[in-house]
């Protein structure tokens, strides 16, 4: 579970800090964390796979479309616009 921009887990700025560019800072943020995990052993990069649900599932829409580097991604709920 990353806690990318745009959470309320650091104060208001943190929230802002997506004000026009909801799905960019986002999915850097899951990038990172991706690379992150794949250095230290934890998951296969082969079979890594991304889910989420409303916001999170827009996300995953998002991501789809600018990465292959997923085995499987599961979107719920998620808005296509």
């Amino acid at each position: 579970m990353v806690n990318f921009h745009g959470s309320s887990s650091f104060g208001q700025a943190w929230v802002e800090s997506i004000l026009g560019a909801h799905p960019e800072k986002p999915f850097e943020d899951v990038m990172k964390a991706t690379d992150f995990l794949i250095a230290e052993g934890s998951v296969d990069p082969k079979r890594i796979a991304a889910a989420g649900g409303s916001y999170g599932g827009f996300l995953v829409n998002w991501i789809e479309g600018h990465t292959d580097r997923f085995a499987a991604l599961v979107s719920h709920a998620g808005s296509t616009t």
